[in-house]
């Protein structure tokens, strides 16, 4: 009689070793099911913006709207493709002539001053938000105050082919000194944007933003106060009263919201004190980091000594050409001032504005040349550059 029993068990045993080895090569091959995956870090998300400002500050700026059926009576126009063209090829060589070599030289030599920017006062600076933010990227709020009016955000919707031909061509001709000199005549400013249009600093603020990749998320109509700033009320405004707008906006991908803020005052001492105001408002920001640049030697003129003092006073941080801060007033144990680049007398129209002690601090120092454009000296190549940052209490002048 033969043994079936121990067949069974082999065929058993057979069964097993295949389920083993099949097992085994499953355990070889990439997992399937069950992973175990690293958490990993992700940057927060952008902050939301307001999408039909955006597109319009992208459309003043000769960009294609992220929406590219919005304001498509705006964008079909042959002037405004001829318009896109030529702002594509003027940034284009801005940013490869300029703004990579002041990206270069700012993060060499400014290092810690652009991370531990909170406010910027940039002076006598109209709309000029795009060299605020190239020196210094990462300021929280930046404040621009000037002689330009502030202006309206431009309804792009609602305009026909011929205003949207005037509009393209009064915004190329309140950029002409832009990509040329980089810095904006007061008086020609004062000129282009009184247009229908483009009546003031905020379409140029707007477009600006929006070619740094900027999205806006707000924009708010303003006054002045002793501690910041709060609603415009309807209505007249007051001679005492000073107006202001401000652009909230998030870099694009960023979590971080920043803000510009513009608003027009005169700076000399009878305006100051006819507008208190604006002394107050200003020291609310202290202490900050101060831009001057292609300055009209205000600065130099007593007329201008009380809000020289503020500035002094209230700034940690200066970076200015020549035609600032009066050098004489920086030559102290208060301050340590790095020069950069080349002195020159001042061009013709500003020529009482030499400073001969500066001019043998340069002579002195030999300081390297700098690789920009910076100020008057546009033409020539003799631009220069002073870094002044404030000693703390009781350390001596090196």
């Amino acid at each position: 009689m033969v043994q079936r029993f121990p067949i069974v068990r082999f065929a058993f045993i057979l069964l097993a070793v295949a389920l083993c080895q099949t097992a085994c090569q499953q355990s070889n091959a990439a997992p399937i099911s069950v992973t175990t995956v690293a958490p990993q870090s992700s940057a927060p998300p952008e902050l939301p913006y307001d999408q039909v400002l955006t597109d319009t500050a992208r459309v003043l700026g000769g960009m294609m709207p992220e929406d590219a059926t919005r304001f498509t009576n705006i964008t079909s126009l042959p002037s405004w493709q001829a318009y896109h063209q030529q702002m594509d090829t003027d940034w284009a060589s801005d940013l490869e002539h300029r703004y990579k070599t002041v990206v270069e030289w700012r993060d060499r030599e400014l290092g810690p001053t652009v991370a531990g920017c909170k406010t910027l006062m940039y002076p006598f600076a109209g709309p000029d938000i795009l060299n605020a933010y190239q020196f210094f990227p990462k300021c929280d709020t930046y404040v621009l105050f000037g002689l330009e009016h502030l202006g309206t955000t431009p309804k792009l919707d609602r305009m026909n082919a011929a205003e949207a031909d005037v509009l393209v061509t009064d915004v190329h001709e309140a950029l002409s000194d832009l990509f040329t000199r980089h810095y904006f005549i007061t008086k020609t400013m004062m000129s282009e944007l009184s247009k229908s249009h483009v009546n003031g600093t905020l379409p140029i603020m707007l477009l600006m933003i929006a070619r740094l990749d900027g999205h806006i998320q707000s924009v708010d109509r303003l006054v002045l106060t002793e501690t910041g700033l709060e609603a415009a009320a309807p209505g007249a405004v007051a001679d005492t009263t000073v107006a202001a707008v401000r652009i909230t906006f998030v870099e694009k991908g960023s979590s971080r919201p920043q803000s510009v803020i513009y608003f027009r005052a005169p700076a000399e001492n009878a305006g100051l004190e006819k507008r208190p105001v604006v002394r107050a408002f200003l020291r609310h920001y202290a202490p900050v980091t101060t831009m001057l640049k292609s300055a009209s030697y205000l600065l130099h003129d007593p007329q201008f000594s009380v809000i020289r003092g503020d500035l002094l006073q209230d700034s940690n941080v200066i970076l200015q050409d020549d035609s600032g801060m009066p050098f004489k007033f920086l030559n102290s144990a208060a301050w340590k001032v790095t020069l950069y680049g080349r002195y020159s007398k001042p061009v013709s129209d500003f020529n009482y504005g030499y400073q001969k002690d500066l001019e043998q601090a340069y002579a002195a120092a030999k300081p390297p040349e700098l690789p920009f454009s910076y100020g008057y000296h546009w033409r020539d190549g003799f631009f220069g550059v002073m870094l002044a940052q404030r000693n703390p209490v009781g350390t001596p002048k090196k």
